[in-house]
């Protein structure tokens, strides 16, 4: 229902980001958000049979009181009261192109009780991908040196059992609690033969061989706590506590020549634990009947603990491989005090102002040791118009600051890829001055078509630098100055009516951005690392009410990606898109049964790396790497239900 919602996108929110004020989603079920950034928004509407929704309503505006969150629309699920116990259950079972079956499934069930409901989930994932690849080198000429090719199979398996409660006190007081937990296992294992370019052909010149078994397991808990005061007075207290566990490896690379047989080996071990604590209170007052008034504090605590080692075997013992830095000890604490207000100027307009104040200080610990503090004010302001029902523009102005991640102070490596980055003690976060434009039109019962247009300007710019350590330059996440991006975005939803299929539904979306900053190593203006200028996506679904039966398709496609590091360059591209068919029958009372194929079209990953002699600045190609990854068409049944 969500996903037909004409006009409409689901968003988790940012739950990348630490803390509690960017993760809620734009997702109601009677006026009030279901889960605490703990329960993906996706499993909760998985939960909820069809039976159960009375109506779905698009809140769009600031007229409607509720905390938006930086969303232009919301989707409320209204529910029938008093529906009973109920349940949902899904199993997929996946077909891969090397002849694999994986299956999947996940069943939830909602228990209600005279104060509330109790709900509990699971989740059962198997994932055993296998991607072909080949690979050619040439020198700055265009001259073959070598070429290789790969099979990387890799065996994902996971648990995620889930738990849920929602209860009413006797004073109009609401409780929330939400937990998940997800324990999974990671193998992995990639085998390449390359040969080498000669004048006669190609000659066999090494064979590698990695294997890797990782594991880790994540846990949250989340609550809410909800009660009114007085008549204008709400108050919401939200608690959050996670732990997310890695541990990855040994993973042994292997070196082979035709020759000789064993050349070496390379031993990875990598192992990362993050923890974060927030706690969050937010008061909610109407002085009047135009005005809304929003204000409260939030505090984090975050610790992240990341150790890398490599070793070297030959034909002894093995050595220790010198690091810059191989463990990463961080602890933020961060604060945060905020305040919007929504003025109702009239049933047409409504103006949203709101200030956020963040404070954190970070220590590193480890091998490089660093005490920081950060300060930003983070105002906006949002204004909403609406001429009528049907035409709505808006427009708006905020400062977004991005959180220190804390991948960006450790180390990162792949040696079946030959890559690798360290961390950096003195990256700081980038942050945005964001203006938006926004026009809304909507005609018929389906019909919606969005342009939003907006300009950002960046400062300390999120990008990569060298970092030099001994004789080596290293890529290490930085900061390289002011940047400026001019994005525009259509989206159009209609039926297809006027071409004569009926219960047709047509969903187009396609973004176009342009960005722009000076890089430091060539003083030439270029793009941001890895963003696309084009992509497009098209959606198509058509319900035969009679049969009961629906069809469709849909199509990704986006232009290529640049990553410009302090010794090559990167480009990540998708020539020929992704295009997936489905068929589906909800002839079984409350169940659907739905075939499909995705990436229909053989849907190749292209990876071009341009290696330079020495510094990118100097403009001297040493050798070029054409990468071409494949897996195959995925065929899938998938039967999805309540009861």
């Amino acid at each position: 229902m969500i996903a037909q919602l004409p006009g409409f996108v689901l968003s988790e929110g940012d739950t990348s980001r630490r803390g509690l004020a960017d993760s809620f989603g734009n997702l109601l079920i009677d006026g009030a958000r279901p889960s605490n950034k703990s329960v993906p928004l996706s499993t909760v509407l998985r939960r909820i049979p069809a039976a159960t929704v009375l109506r779905i309503e698009l809140v769009q505006g600031d007229m409607s009181g509720m905390e938006r969150h930086g969303h232009a629309r919301l989707a409320n699920i209204v529910l029938r009261q008093n529906s009973g116990q109920s349940g949902s259950y899904q199993f997929l079972l996946q077909h891969m192109a090397d002849g694999r079956v994986m299956p999947l499934g996940s069943a939830s069930i909602t228990h209600p009780f005279e104060r509330g409901e109790f709900t509990a989930g699971l989740e059962i994932s198997l994932w055993s991908a296998r991607e072909s690849r080949r690979r050619l080198g040439t020198n700055a000429t265009g001259a073959p040196l070598y070429r290789s090719e790969e099979t990387d199979q890799v065996l994902d398996r996971g648990v995620t059992p889930t738990l849920s409660l929602d209860l009413e006190m006797e004073d109009g007081a609401s409780l929330r609690l939400d937990a998940d937990m997800y324990f999974w296992t990671y193998h992995r294992a990639v085998f390449r033969t390359g040969e080498s370019a000669d004048p006669g052909g190609y000659t066999p010149s090494q064979f590698l061989s990695s294997q890797t078994r990782d594991h880790g397991a994540n846990h949250r808990l989340a609550g809410s706590y909800e009660r009114r005061i007085s008549a204008n007075l709400t108050s919401q207290t939200i608690a959050l506590a996670s732990q997310e566990i890695m541990e990855n490896g040994p993973e042994r690379v292997e070196t082979f020549l035709p020759e000789t047989g064993f050349l070496r080996a390379e031993i990875v071990r990598f192992s990362d634990r993050q923890e974060e604590y927030a706690l969050r209170q937010n008061f909610t007052w109407q002085p009047a009947e135009y005005h809304s008034v929003s204000f409260g504090a939030e505090t984090a605590l975050n610790r992240g603990d990341t150790r890398l080692a490599i070793s070297l075997e030959t034909r002894g013992p093995s050595s220790a491989t010198e690091l810059p830095v191989s463990v990463s000890l961080i602890e933020e604490v961060r604060s945060e005090v905020f305040a919007e207000h929504v003025w109702t100027i009239n049933p047409r307009a409504a103006i949203t102002s709101g200030l956020r104040w963040e404070y954190s200080q970070l220590s590193l610990d480890g091998d490089a040791r660093q005490d920081r503090d950060f300060a930003y004010l983070k105002p906006s302001v949002t204004l909403d118009y609406s001429w009528n029902d049907r035409h709505r523009a808006r427009l708006s102005l905020r400062r977004d600051v991005d959180q220190l991640r804390f991948s960006k102070f450790a180390n990162s490596v792949d040696l079946t890829d030959n890559s690798s980055t360290i961390g950096n003690p003195d990256y700081v976060p980038q942050n945005l001055w964001i203006a938006e434009l926004e026009f809304e039109r909507r005609w018929g019962e389906s019909g919606a078509v969005l342009l939003r247009l907006d300009r950002s300007w960046a400062r300390d710019l999120d990008d990569w630098i060298p970092v030099q350590s001994g004789t080596r330059v290293f890529d290490a996440p930085g900061n390289i100055g002011d940047g400026t991006r001019w994005r525009a975005k259509l989206e159009l939803s209609t039926d297809l009516v006027a071409f004569g299929l009926d219960n047709a539904q047509f969903d187009l979306a396609y973004t176009f951005q342009h960005t722009n900053v000076s890089d430091p190593l060539t003083l030439q203006d270029r793009s941001w690392s890895g963003t696309r200028d084009h992509v497009v996506s098209l959606e198509f679904r058509q319900s035969l009410p009679a049969r009961q039966l629906a069809w469709g398709w849909e199509y990704d496609w986006r232009t290529p990606a640049t990553t410009y590091r302090a010794q090559e360059i990167w480009r990540d591209g998708y020539p020929t898109g992704a295009l997936d068919i489905f068929l589906e029958t909800s002839r079984w009372g409350h169940s659907t049964l739905r075939a499909g194929v995705r990436e229909v079209i053989e849907a190749d990953r292209d990876r071009q790396r341009v290696f330079f002699a020495g510094s990118r600045a100097s403009g001297l190609i040493a050798r070029t790497e054409n990468r071409t990854s494949t897996h195959g068409p995925l065929v899938y049944l998938e039967l999805t239900g309540s009861f």
